[in-house]
Parts: structure tokens; sequence; C-alpha cells
């Protein structure tokens, strides 16, 4: 699994060293591998000159710009800041393809907020973003972050705190303008990308670095007009080893009490509704509602996720097909679901594959699978379809031994990750939101420890305990219908 960017953005003085070396800490007291890095990099080519030439740091060099950073065009300045990422990209992709966190100290979004700060209109500044963000993400093909944090400290109490520091400031922080510009983008950023924002100053006074912390961010209707038409979660949540052990689960209540929490919509599979078992125990109402690609909780005719996933692999596997065809090769696609053959069986159906194995009904024998190609090519097929299942695997090995064994070009491909994205279809929008509304209905009602689920047509709900405790298993007859149709 590809690991997390997270991002921590901030004004001036709004404590983003900090922030990111606790994050960094609370990650490793949970087992969790975690790097973290502050753009520019100042210690490598490409930060040098950043720091010397263009801001003119006393402890790297001399500003060569006559007119002030601050001055310099925009588009110039962010192609060194641009230049630094892109030659110091390297161990952050590294990090990522090996499924670790890494946290930053400043990226793309800082380069957009003091260089589009510097143009005088809000269109000028809106072109600016979107240059950048072409050049960055898309030119040079930066990794995009999976969440942004902003600190946001408001240039008058930041002044405050400056006059405690002993460094000496480079030609962007004594700016007085150029740093109130810069401020009035990142508010601007802020509102167009939703990013997390965290105000530095509450009650006209600065917030201590543990209570920005332990910060609890409110969400209203704001917070989530634009999301329908986004896959994945916009919360950025994930597992949490602490959470395993029953001390974890208690400090999780606490936590929850502490800040006025007292119900809590869960959205998951089997080990999320055990979470939410164990929060309920601890004396937080929870709801849990069905959210996995995978199809595979057994109270529930239908999961959030399944009919997007579903959809974007059966078009991914009609354009494979057309080049099966073509190439007159067999095909094998593996499609995910863990050890459950749901999204197979489905895609295999509708994509009229010749085989589809599926975790629940595969023997291992692969020989039957030779001999059907076979027979298929006797009888003048030109191509041959396998829908293979995450949970049987092994997809690239199984096609070298077809290939071995009939002398028929095969090819495996592994769909991965892409069916976790793109745009939900309009069944999952719309039955989400029924669970949802359903979900908060028996929080109303004071109810815990249920389970919102689809059967047999209707929303209903289920204890968790009773729900965790269910079995489930390939419809049988569905799986009949496969088989006739591949035959």
């Amino acid at each position: 699994m590809r690991g997390k960017l997270i991002v921590i953005e901030g004004t001036d003085c709004s404590g983003k060293e900090t922030q990111v070396k606790k994050a960094v800490a609370r990650f490793k007291d949970m087992g969790v591998n975690v790097y973290n890095y502050s753009f520019p990099m100042y210690d490598t080519p490409t930060g040098r000159i950043v720091g010397g030439p263009y801001l003119g740091k006393s402890y790297i060099g001399p500003g060569w710009f006559a007119e002030g950073a601050a001055n310099v065009d925009a588009l110039t300045a962010s192609a060194y800041y641009a230049a630094d990422r892109r030659y110091n990209i390297g161990i952050i992709n590294k990090h990522l393809e090996d499924g670790d966190i890494v946290i930053l100290d400043r990226y793309v979004e800082s380069n957009m907020a003091h260089q589009g700060g510097k143009l005088k209109t809000r269109e000028e500044r809106e072109k600016m973003y979107q240059k950048l963000d072409e050049l960055e993400f898309g030119i040079m093909e930066l990794p995009r972050p999976d969440a942004v944090i902003f600190l946001y400290m408001p240039f008058e109490y930041a002044a405050v705190l400056k006059k405690n520091r002993e460094e000496t400031p480079d030609q962007h922080e004594s700016n007085k303008a150029h740093l109130e510009q810069a401020e009035k983008a990142y508010l601007e950023l802020t509102e167009k990308y939703g990013y997390i924002k965290v105000t530095c100053v509450k009650d006209d006074c600065i917030r201590t670095i543990d209570d920005i912390n332990d910060e609890v961010i409110d969400m209203d209707k704001k917070s989530v007009s634009d999301i329908i038409q986004r896959g994945g979660t916009i919360l950025y949540t994930a597992r949490c080893l602490e959470f395993m052990t029953a001390d974890g689960q208690k400090k999780a209540a606490e936590v929850c009490k502490k800040h006025g929490i007292d119900g809590i919509v869960v959205i998951g599979g089997d080990g999320s509704f055990r979470g939410a078992q164990k929060l309920a125990e601890n004396g937080v109402n929870t709801i849990g509602l069905p959210g996995t690609i995978d199809l595979d909780i057994a109270c529930t005719d239908y999961t959030i996720g399944f009919d997007t996933a579903v959809n974007t692999a059966m078009e991914a596997i009609d354009k494979i097909r057309d080049t099966s065809t073509s190439h007159e090769r067999c095909s094998i696609i593996e499609v995910m679901g863990r050890n459950a053959g749901y999204i197979a069986l489905w895609c295999g159906i509708a994509n009229g594959a010749e085989d589809i194995l599926l975790p629940e009904r595969y023997d291992n024998d692969e020989q039957a699978i030779i001999n059907h190609i076979i027979e298929g090519r006797k009888k003048g097929k030109k191509h041959h379809l396998i829908i293979n299942a995450e949970g049987i695997g092994h997809s690239t090995g199984m096609a070298r031994r077809i290939e071995a064994a009939t002398g028929i070009e095969t090819r495996a491909t592994i769909l991965g990750y892409m069916q976790r994205g793109g745009s939900p279809t309009c069944k999952d929008r719309m039955y989400a939101s029924v669970m949802g509304s359903y979900a908060v209905d028996l929080l109303v009602e004071g109810k815990s420890n249920r389970l919102v689920a689809y059967k047999n047509g209707k929303f209903v709900d289920f204890d968790i305990d009773e729900a965790l405790a269910m079995k489930k298993d390939i419809n049988e007859y569905e799986f009949n219908i496969s088989a006739l149709l591949s035959k």
C-alpha cells in the first residue's frame, strides 16, 4: 500500500516546525514508519541556490537580486522553489512507495502563497495558482499531498513573536508587505483547495503549542459542500495501532468525552466495526456504516464503494479486452477484494470472461484453465479473458505458466488501487446518503452499537455484535450463472 504525504503549511511564526516534530513523534509512538523534510532543503545544491542568491539567508550567502526577493517576478522566483522540490523528490517518492508516512514542512502550497501573493488581483493570483499546480504536480510530477494542514497565525500576532527570534530574518521574513500579501493568498488557497485550517489565536490570545496540537476541527455545511463527486475520504483517517489495545480504546473514548463528542458514525468494514464496538463499550455512542469495496460484510447486500469500484474495473477490463482480441492473446486481469470474490464475480459476468477465479471456489486446478484456453482456440476464439481475484493473486506467475503450456501470448494486468478512486456512481451516492441519514437518526434516538445495512431491498440496522457474528458466502446461483456463461 502506498504511503501518505502530509503537508504542514503556515504563515510566519505559526509553529510549523514544532508541530511537525510533534506529529512525527506521535506516529513513531504508534509504531509507524514516518519521515519528515523541510522545503527548501537548504543543505542541497538547489536549496542553497534558494537560500543564498534568492533569499539572502545570512548563513548561506548574500542575495543577488538588487530589488530584493519580495520584488522578484513571481514566475521567476517560483522556478527556484519548484526546482528544489524536483531535485529532492526522489527520496520522498521512495518512502511513499515503501508505504511510509512523510510529513513536509512547506511544499507547493508555499510557492503558490508567497509568489501568488505578489500579484495584485484575485484573477491574477488564480492564474498563478493554476500555473504552479500544472508546473509542479503536472510537468515535474511531484506527488500530490493526501492532506494539507494550514496553521494560521495572523500577521499582527506574528510580529509580536518575531521580537523574540534570535536568527536574522531572510528577505521574505523581513518584508512586512510581502508577508501580509502571502497571508492573504494562503487564506484564498485554504478556501479554494479545502486545506485543514488551524487558527493559532483564540480569544485574542496566542494559543499554546499543546493546545494547537490537540485541535479538533469543527465541520459545517461549507466543509462538505463540494465533495459528493469525490472518491475516497476527505478525513484522511487510518488505523491506529494504539487503538488495538484496551488502554488505547479507553484513551480514545476519553478524548471524545473531553471534546464533547457523544456520538460517532464509523464508516468501514469488520475491523472498523470492532473499533466502534470498543468505543460503545467505553461509553461513546457509535453507529457503523458498511464502507468497503469488497462487499464482504455479511449483514448487508450493499456496501458503500462497491458499485463505483466494480464499474471502474469493468470499464478498464473492456479496454484490455479490446487489445487482447486485437493481438489474439490471453489476458489475466487481477481485481481487488482481499479474500472476497465479489468484484471478480461481477466483473467476470459483466465483461464476459471465459474464466472467473474466486477465493471462495478456486480449486487450484490450473490445468483445467489451460485446457479451456486450448479448447477455445480450437473453436476459433481470438482471445481468452480470465478475471482473477486478489485473494488468489499470483497473476504474473500464472500468465507465464499458461503461455508456456499453450504457446499463446498471455499477459497479466493488476488493476490495483485505481479501483479505489474515481467519481462515485449514482447508486453509491444515493445509498450512502440514505445510510448516512439513517445513522444520524439512530444517534438522535440515543441508540448505540448499531450497524446500518441494506438487506432484502430495505435499509435496516443490526446490533454490531450480531452483525459481526454473521457469515457470508458467494451466491451459489450467481456463481452457477458465471460458470454457464463462460462455457
